[in-house]
């Protein structure tokens, strides 16, 4: 599972919050622009997934079967870096595949070259987010 994955989720609620299949449209897109995410507009256009205050919204980098990711800014550090927003509340049946994801990247990406480190996990209201290092020239398609 990487940080978009390419599937479409047998989780997904039929009305659509949060991606659907593999739609990785830049954020220069009029849809992709639009608050597919469900998080509120910050003063620069984009949605804040609740994260206003630790973290500045800069673009949508996909959509995938579990939800969104975006590249943000940690404010603290200024450090720019993928975050993986999923809409709650998470399905019950999503909550596993989640949890693995998150631990297998926190137990492996840690120093390994060829996978993406996972640095934190985030909760807002509205989101549950995995802050992942973030490695610009799109995806790592095999």
């Amino acid at each position: 599972m990487g940080c978009a994955s390419s599937s479409p989720s047998k989780y997904e609620d039929k009305g659509g919050a949060g991606g659907g299949g593999a739609d990785n449209r830049h954020a220069s897109s009029s849809k992709a622009k639009s608050d597919k995410g469900g998080g509120k507009k910050s003063g620069s256009g984009q949605p804040d997934f609740g994260l206003a205050t630790t973290h500045e919204v800069i673009k949508l980098l996909g959509r995938g079967g579990e939800g969104e990711t975006w590249l943000v800014k940690d404010k603290e550090t200024g450090e720019e870096v993928a975050a993986k927003l999923i809409k709650r509340p998470i399905p019950k049946a999503a909550l596993a595949v989640i949890k693995r994801e998150i631990k297998i990247q926190s137990d492996l990406g840690q120093g390994h070259l060829n996978l993406v480190s996972a640095d934190e996990v985030i909760l807002s209201k509205t989101h549950l987010g995995l802050v992942m290092e973030y490695v610009p020239g799109g995806h790592a398609h095999v």
